[in-house]
């Protein structure tokens, strides 16, 4: 969970971990056991900034359209700036793009995406919001 001192997140997937990992500016680009990944920035209303595979983030249809289209601020900086979504909906929004980027397409069993109840309806609302 985000607190008022973890302002710089980093959310990767290995097959042991799935969540957040406090990292500094300094670690990027990243390269994780030989593999490079292109990272964003995702800014909340809030304040937290988190890092993301840009793979990943690309399960948004919204964060897809401002990061892949020549012109944009986003395209050129990377930097995604939501200013009415706060941390709390953003953070599990990249755990489910991480969930759907690991799981998609696989004919195997995989865990279920947990959701907690009482954040549901305003998820919900941000998952549209993020077309994801």
């Amino acid at each position: 969970k985000l607190d008022s001192h973890n302002r710089t997140i980093l959310l990767f997937w290995t097959d042991l971990m799935f969540g957040p990992v406090v990292a500094s500016k300094q670690s990027f680009p990243i390269s994780l056991m030989s593999q490079s990944i292109e990272v964003i920035q995702i800014k909340s209303a809030d304040g937290h900034t988190f890092y993301l595979d840009k793979k990943c983030a690309l399960v948004s249809r919204v964060i897809e359209q401002l990061i892949n289209t020549p012109g944009m601020n986003e395209s050129e900086t990377g930097i995604v700036q939501f200013r009415y979504q706060p941390a709390e909906m953003l953070e599990k929004c990249i755990e489910y793009f991480y969930y759907f980027n690991r799981w998609s397409g696989s004919t195997g069993e995989h865990p279920e995406f947990q959701v907690d109840p009482q954040i549901a309806l305003a998820l919900l609302s941000t998952a549209a919001f993020l077309e994801a």
